[in-house]
């Protein structure tokens, strides 16, 4: 219907995805998940840690939000349009 690229809806979507699976109070996403509780906000928080984004002493969710506005800020150097 919107005929849009798939990396450009990755790119669209990311952002919303990251903080639906990065919520305070996880689920399981599946019936059967591999894993006995999430761990997307840790996961997230280390990928902050590896681009270099946080700070020492920060909190989870302020790595998360870094990470985040670190991808908002490639996405508008790319020209990433913020909505469909």
């Amino acid at each position: 219907q919107f005929h849009i690229p798939h990396g450009l809806a990755n790119a669209l979507l990311i952002c919303n995805v990251i903080r639906y699976n990065a919520n305070d109070n996880p689920t399981k996403q599946t019936a059967f998940s591999q894993y006995d509780r999430p761990q997307a906000r840790r996961r997230y928080a280390e990928i902050a840690d590896h681009l270099g984004l946080s700070a020492p002493g920060d909190r989870t969710a302020a790595k998360i939000e870094k990470l985040l506005a670190w991808l908002e800020s490639i996405k508008a150097e790319l020209g990433i349009p913020k909505s469909i």
